[in-house]
Protein backbone atom coordinates (compact mmCIF):
# COMPACT_ATOMS: atom_id res chain seq x y z
CA UNK A 1 0.00 0.00 0.00
CA UNK A 2 2.75 2.66 0.93
CA UNK A 3 4.23 1.98 -2.31
CA UNK A 4 1.13 2.34 -4.39
CA UNK A 5 0.92 5.60 -2.45
CA UNK A 6 4.54 6.94 -3.79
CA UNK A 7 3.72 5.63 -6.94
CA UNK A 8 1.21 7.74 -7.33
CA UNK A 9 2.31 10.91 -6.24
CA UNK A 10 4.72 10.57 -8.93
CA UNK A 11 1.76 10.26 -11.76
CA UNK A 12 0.63 13.46 -13.74
CA UNK A 13 -2.59 15.64 -13.00
CA UNK A 14 -4.03 13.58 -15.73
CA UNK A 15 -2.86 10.38 -15.20
CA UNK A 16 -4.23 10.83 -11.70
CA UNK A 17 -7.87 11.06 -13.23
CA UNK A 18 -6.98 7.74 -15.30
CA UNK A 19 -6.36 5.89 -12.03
CA UNK A 20 -9.55 7.11 -10.36
CA UNK A 21 -11.99 5.99 -12.96
CA UNK A 22 -10.65 2.59 -12.53
CA UNK A 23 -13.92 1.12 -10.56
CA UNK A 24 -12.23 -2.28 -10.85
CA UNK A 25 -9.54 -1.29 -8.67
CA UNK A 26 -10.56 0.54 -5.81
CA UNK A 27 -8.00 0.73 -3.55
CA UNK A 28 -6.09 2.28 -6.48
CA UNK A 29 -8.52 4.59 -7.26
CA UNK A 30 -8.98 5.97 -3.78
CA UNK A 31 -5.06 6.51 -3.50
CA UNK A 32 -4.95 8.71 -6.57
CA UNK A 33 -8.59 10.18 -5.43
CA UNK A 34 -6.57 11.12 -1.92
CA UNK A 35 -3.53 12.68 -4.33
CA UNK A 36 -5.83 14.44 -6.30
CA UNK A 37 -7.48 16.05 -3.55
CA UNK A 38 -4.11 16.86 -1.90
CA UNK A 39 -3.50 18.83 -4.99
CA UNK A 40 -6.62 20.69 -5.97
CA UNK A 41 -8.60 21.32 -2.87
CA UNK A 42 -7.32 24.44 -2.05
CA UNK A 43 -7.76 25.69 -5.55
CA UNK A 44 -11.10 24.52 -5.54
CA UNK A 45 -12.26 26.11 -2.79
CA UNK A 46 -10.94 29.35 -3.65
CA UNK A 47 -12.94 29.15 -6.76
CA UNK A 48 -15.72 28.08 -5.42
CA UNK A 49 -15.98 30.71 -2.53
CA UNK A 50 -15.77 33.24 -5.44
CA UNK A 51 -18.47 31.70 -7.19
CA UNK A 52 -20.49 31.70 -3.66
CA UNK A 53 -19.71 35.08 -2.62
CA UNK A 54 -22.41 36.86 -3.84
CA UNK A 55 -25.43 34.32 -2.62
CA UNK A 56 -26.59 35.06 1.43
CA UNK A 57 -25.87 31.98 2.43
CA UNK A 58 -22.34 31.79 1.14
CA UNK A 59 -20.29 29.83 3.60
CA UNK A 60 -22.77 27.06 3.50
CA UNK A 61 -23.12 26.66 -0.51
CA UNK A 62 -19.80 27.01 -0.80
CA UNK A 63 -19.13 24.18 1.55
CA UNK A 64 -22.04 21.78 -0.65
CA UNK A 65 -20.24 22.82 -3.70
CA UNK A 66 -16.94 21.70 -2.64
CA UNK A 67 -18.23 18.40 -1.36
CA UNK A 68 -20.59 18.03 -4.78
CA UNK A 69 -17.32 19.12 -6.80
CA UNK A 70 -15.40 16.57 -5.44
CA UNK A 71 -18.10 13.83 -5.53
CA UNK A 72 -18.29 14.73 -9.24
CA UNK A 73 -14.36 14.49 -9.93
CA UNK A 74 -14.81 10.93 -8.70
CA UNK A 75 -17.60 9.46 -10.27
CA UNK A 76 -16.89 11.53 -13.83
CA UNK A 77 -12.88 11.76 -13.83
CA UNK A 78 -12.93 9.54 -16.81
CA UNK A 79 -14.74 12.35 -18.91
CA UNK A 80 -11.28 14.51 -18.87
CA UNK A 81 -9.70 14.14 -22.28
CA UNK A 82 -6.33 15.97 -23.01
CA UNK A 83 -7.58 15.32 -27.03
CA UNK A 84 -3.33 14.67 -27.80
CA UNK A 85 -2.01 17.47 -26.14
CA UNK A 86 0.66 17.28 -24.86
CA UNK A 87 2.21 20.16 -24.41
CA UNK A 88 2.11 20.56 -19.97
CA UNK A 89 1.07 24.50 -19.82
CA UNK A 90 -2.06 23.53 -22.15
CA UNK A 91 -2.97 20.42 -20.39
CA UNK A 92 -3.03 22.46 -16.54
CA UNK A 93 -5.36 25.14 -18.51
CA UNK A 94 -8.00 22.14 -19.70
CA UNK A 95 -7.84 20.32 -16.24
CA UNK A 96 -8.65 23.45 -14.29
CA UNK A 97 -11.26 24.97 -16.72
CA UNK A 98 -12.68 20.91 -16.43
CA UNK A 99 -12.40 21.81 -13.03
CA UNK A 100 -14.24 25.11 -12.85
CA UNK A 101 -16.83 23.96 -15.06
CA UNK A 102 -17.61 21.13 -12.81
CA UNK A 103 -17.42 23.36 -9.85
CA UNK A 104 -20.24 25.80 -11.82
CA UNK A 105 -22.57 23.15 -12.96
CA UNK A 106 -23.16 21.96 -9.10
CA UNK A 107 -23.47 25.80 -7.93
CA UNK A 108 -25.94 26.12 -10.47
CA UNK A 109 -27.92 22.85 -9.82
CA UNK A 110 -27.54 23.57 -5.77
CA UNK A 111 -29.50 27.16 -6.58
CA UNK A 112 -32.19 25.53 -8.86
CA UNK A 113 -32.77 23.26 -6.28
CA UNK A 114 -33.14 25.84 -3.42
CA UNK A 115 -35.04 27.82 -5.94
CA UNK A 116 -38.05 24.96 -6.02
CA UNK A 117 -37.42 24.22 -2.41
CA UNK A 118 -38.79 27.92 -2.48
CA UNK A 119 -41.52 27.95 -5.13
CA UNK A 120 -43.09 24.82 -2.98
CA UNK A 121 -43.03 27.24 0.12
CA UNK A 122 -45.02 29.58 -1.72
CA UNK A 123 -47.36 26.64 -3.21
CA UNK A 124 -48.04 26.15 0.71
CA UNK A 125 -48.81 29.67 1.03
CA UNK A 126 -51.47 30.03 -1.77
CA UNK A 127 -52.83 26.53 -0.11
CA UNK A 128 -53.16 27.77 3.36
CA UNK A 129 -54.70 31.00 1.65
CA UNK A 130 -57.01 28.90 -0.65
CA UNK A 131 -58.10 26.86 2.69
CA UNK A 132 -59.09 30.08 4.14
CA UNK A 133 -61.29 30.92 0.60
CA UNK A 134 -62.79 27.53 0.57
CA UNK A 135 -63.91 27.64 4.60
CA UNK A 136 -65.63 30.86 3.93
CA UNK A 137 -67.27 29.44 1.53
CA UNK A 138 -68.21 26.24 2.57
CA UNK A 139 -68.96 27.38 6.63
CA UNK A 140 -71.27 29.26 6.98
CA UNK A 141 -70.66 30.22 10.83
CA UNK A 142 -67.11 31.95 10.49
CA UNK A 143 -66.94 31.97 14.06
CA UNK A 144 -67.35 28.08 14.16
CA UNK A 145 -64.00 27.68 11.86
CA UNK A 146 -62.10 30.37 13.34
CA UNK A 147 -62.95 27.92 16.65
CA UNK A 148 -61.79 24.81 15.12
CA UNK A 149 -58.93 26.60 13.47
CA UNK A 150 -57.61 27.99 16.98
CA UNK A 151 -58.42 24.56 18.61
CA UNK A 152 -56.28 23.16 16.08
CA UNK A 153 -53.08 25.04 16.74
CA UNK A 154 -53.42 24.74 20.33
CA UNK A 155 -52.74 20.97 19.86
CA UNK A 156 -49.41 21.49 18.69
CA UNK A 157 -47.04 21.88 21.13
CA UNK A 158 -45.81 25.58 22.18
CA UNK A 159 -42.38 25.32 20.07
CA UNK A 160 -44.68 24.40 17.12
CA UNK A 161 -47.06 27.16 17.46
CA UNK A 162 -44.96 29.55 17.53
CA UNK A 163 -43.01 28.17 14.48
CA UNK A 164 -46.17 27.75 12.54
CA UNK A 165 -47.74 31.00 13.29
CA UNK A 166 -44.96 32.58 12.56
CA UNK A 167 -45.07 30.97 9.45
CA UNK A 168 -48.95 32.09 8.76
CA UNK A 169 -47.56 35.51 9.80
CA UNK A 170 -45.35 36.58 7.24
CA UNK A 171 -47.06 34.53 3.87
CA UNK A 172 -49.17 37.67 2.11
CA UNK A 173 -51.11 37.86 -0.61
CA UNK A 174 -50.00 39.69 -3.21
CA UNK A 175 -51.23 40.48 -6.69
CA UNK A 176 -53.00 37.65 -8.10
CA UNK A 177 -51.63 34.25 -6.87
CA UNK A 178 -48.37 36.15 -5.71
CA UNK A 179 -47.43 35.46 -2.63
CA UNK A 180 -44.23 36.80 0.07
CA UNK A 181 -41.78 34.18 1.35
CA UNK A 182 -41.19 34.10 4.57
CA UNK A 183 -37.68 36.06 4.77
CA UNK A 184 -34.60 33.91 5.66
CA UNK A 185 -33.78 36.38 8.56
CA UNK A 186 -36.93 34.78 10.06
CA UNK A 187 -35.86 31.29 9.34
CA UNK A 188 -32.35 31.94 10.77
CA UNK A 189 -34.01 33.88 13.89
CA UNK A 190 -36.09 30.46 14.49
CA UNK A 191 -33.15 28.20 13.80
CA UNK A 192 -31.52 30.02 16.34
CA UNK A 193 -34.32 30.06 19.50
CA UNK A 194 -34.98 26.43 19.13
CA UNK A 195 -31.07 25.26 18.48
CA UNK A 196 -32.08 23.59 15.21
CA UNK A 197 -31.58 23.92 11.42
CA UNK A 198 -33.61 25.92 8.68
CA UNK A 199 -34.20 22.78 7.08
CA UNK A 200 -36.04 21.43 10.09
CA UNK A 201 -37.96 24.22 10.85
CA UNK A 202 -39.61 23.61 7.47
CA UNK A 203 -39.89 20.19 7.84
CA UNK A 204 -42.18 21.57 11.72
CA UNK A 205 -43.89 23.90 9.59
CA UNK A 206 -44.78 21.24 7.43
CA UNK A 207 -45.92 18.78 9.97
CA UNK A 208 -48.01 21.01 11.67
CA UNK A 209 -49.80 22.70 8.30
CA UNK A 210 -50.78 18.92 8.38
CA UNK A 211 -52.08 18.43 11.34
CA UNK A 212 -53.81 21.12 11.69
CA UNK A 213 -55.77 19.87 8.42
CA UNK A 214 -56.38 16.79 9.65
CA UNK A 215 -57.61 18.41 13.06
CA UNK A 216 -60.27 20.80 10.70
CA UNK A 217 -61.07 17.95 8.56
CA UNK A 218 -62.57 15.82 11.74
CA UNK A 219 -64.24 18.65 13.59
CA UNK A 220 -65.26 20.46 10.54
CA UNK A 221 -66.27 17.03 8.16
CA UNK A 222 -67.36 19.18 5.23
CA UNK A 223 -64.41 21.54 5.24
CA UNK A 224 -62.50 20.87 1.89
CA UNK A 225 -58.74 21.91 2.44
CA UNK A 226 -55.97 22.32 0.13
CA UNK A 227 -53.02 23.04 3.29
Amino acid sequence: MSQIIEDLKKESDEDLLVYISMVDEPEVRNVAFTEFHRRFKDFLWNLITQICSSHYDSDDLAKAVFQNTLIAVYQYSHTFDTNGETNREQIAKKLYGWLATIAKNETKRLLLESTNTINRQEDDSIAYQNMIANAKQSVKNTSKYLAAVESAVKRLSERDQHIVLTYWQYYEHGNGSQAKNMPVRVLDELASKYSTTKANIRKIIERGNKAIKEDLASSIPNLQTTL
